[in-house]
């Protein structure tokens, strides 16, 4: 079996197979991978995943629906979309 890329190592990461702080650091560098890249790599997946779920939230909560036939001026409906 071929060694697995950064990728690899950092979905694992994710995980919580390598472990956390120090102890991560040691083992990903003892297995012969480059702490930093899997450590940039974990930190950009961390970031899109809670880029996602914000814009999830904010999509969620912030959707208006308005019903042109019951408008009559400041008087709007609002419905919680899903």
């Amino acid at each position: 079996m071929g060694q697995r890329t950064n990728y690899d190592i950092a979905c694992e990461v994710l995980d919580g197979k390598w472990g956390n702080g120090p102890v991560r650091k040691e083992k990903i560098e003892a297995a012969g991978y480059s702490y930093p890249a899997v450590q940039s790599i974990v930190n950009a997946l961390v970031n899109d995943r809670n880029r996602e779920a914000a814009q999830g939230n904010f999509e969620r909560f912030l959707t208006v629906e308005i019903d042109l036939d019951e408008y009559d001026g400041l008087n709007l409906k609002f419905k919680k979309k899903g």
